[in-house]
């Protein structure tokens, strides 16, 4: 089923994952990087469909077009429909909300909902990547306090680190 509507703030708020919604909702920044830390798969969908709302929007720029997207995860529109996780956004839909995502950027008071999301689960994937990084030129990527690079969890070594790396299949 395609999303019905075409108001594109109902959009940016009805295609939110039901499970974090309303972490995007309050913008709860830490304890959404700590619930996409521990299920990677769904920070991985956002980010591959951060990259398809980028394709569309320049696929619309030289007047081309693609097809409707299936949203990877359960909506907070298809859990209050009972629709599940069949729900497609057409490609219309997709260079409206690209685009109103990139005119309600941060640090406007209007953030767009779901480039707030974006920019959580990117940002924690920079961080992992980072942690990775550090951790192969031998120094502690999981310290605690302030200074710490994994923000959500609390790693007690960089073996622990690895481990969830590999466990989760995350190559970074």
């Amino acid at each position: 089923m395609i999303l019905p509507t075409q108001n594109i703030k109902e959009i940016d708020r009805q295609i939110i994952p039901n499970a974090v919604y309303d972490l995007v909702i309050n913008k709860d920044k830490t304890a959404l990087t700590k619930y996409l830390e521990q299920h990677p798969k769904l920070m991985f969908k956002i980010a591959q469909f951060n990259q398809t709302l980028k394709v569309a929007n320049n696929y619309a720029t030289y007047n081309k077009c693609a097809c409707a997207y299936e949203l990877p995860w359960v909506t907070k529109y298809g859990a209050e429909k009972g629709i599940g996780a069949t729900l497609y956004i057409s490609f219309i839909q997709q260079v409206d909300l690209y685009r109103y995502m990139i005119r309600y950027w941060y640090p406007s008071p209007q953030i767009s909902n779901m480039r707030f999301l974006s920019m959580v689960a990117l940002g924690t994937l920079q961080n992992l990547k980072l942690a990775k990084t550090l951790i192969g030129e031998g120094k502690n990527a999981c310290v605690q306090g302030k200074n710490r690079i994994i923000l959500g969890k609390n790693f007690r070594s960089n073996y622990q680190f690895i481990r969830y790396l590999d466990d989760n299949y995350i190559w970074l």
